[in-house]
């Protein structure tokens, strides 16, 4: 199931935008929330090219198996269609889990919420005192996105109701289970959001003169806050985009 769906709705997403169903998707409950340069990166199309400008969605995967299992039950993957029965420590688990496939599901994302938090200060507490902050390109000191996932469902009315009032945005995914086992720790399973159905944005024409690609190698790369929506067949579009300067934070 899991590989045709997301398949299909991939196909259904960008066809339907061809074909007129973007208004539809525009129509109804659209989710709004405000996310920056951490969450949406730039892609760009090469070093100097203008004619398309893409952002790339960014969340803070949970990757560690206690934190997973806290957000993604059992119950909730047995629900998107996983079987979680045998025991992690059973001997045929690495070989079962590893044939699992990915499903597809609607997952829940927070923006700077207490998920993100928990999230720093377990990163922060890990780190050598002595390790200086990674940087990324163009000599920027790496910023992590504050977008984390926080629920999952088979359809996204449930989450959607439940976080109405919260900085969340409700987007179709691919859930993988995984399986690891270590000397210290011994075996563990635990479900991840490994991508989203639609993980790059398009800049629209109208908004590309608001981040133009870098003159040459070793200059900034713009901040920006990005007014981000997702409609109600979960494909996103970029409603406006406001250039930063480097001091606003």
């Amino acid at each position: 199931m899991s590989r045709l769906v997301v398949a299909a709705l991939v196909l259904l997403i960008t066809v339907g935008g061809l074909l007129g169903a973007a208004a539809w998707n525009r129509a109804g409950d659209v989710q709004s929330i405000v996310l920056t340069e951490r969450e949406l990166r730039l892609a760009w199309n090469g070093p100097l090219d203008r004619s398309e400008i893409r952002l790339r969605l960014q969340w803070q995967p949970r990757r560690d198996a206690q934190d997973a299992r806290f957000w993604l039950t059992d119950l909730k993957l047995r629900e998107i269609g996983f079987t979680t029965g045998v025991p992690a420590g059973a001997p045929e688990a690495e070989l079962f889990y590893g044939r699992s496939l990915p499903r597809l599901a609607w997952v829940a994302f927070e923006l700077n919420g207490p998920a993100w938090r928990l999230i720093e200060q377990r990163i922060e507490m890990s780190r050598p005192s002595d390790l200086a902050e990674p940087t990324r390109a163009y000599g920027r000191p790496l910023e992590r996105s504050r977008l984390v996932p926080i629920d999952a469902a088979v359809t996204p009315e449930p989450l959607r109701r439940r976080y109405a009032d919260a900085p969340v945005i409700v987007m179709p995914a691919v859930i993988r289970m995984h399986y690891f086992s270590s000397k210290k720790e011994g075996p563990s399973v635990w479900g991840e959001v490994e991508d989203l159905v639609s993980p790059e944005i398009s800049v629209p024409a109208r908004l590309r003169g608001v981040l133009p690609p870098p003159a040459k190698e070793g200059d900034q790369e713009p901040r920006y806050e990005v007014g981000f929506r997702v409609g109600r067949l979960g494909a996103p579009w970029l409603e406006d985009i406001r250039r930063l300067s480097n001091d606003d934070r």
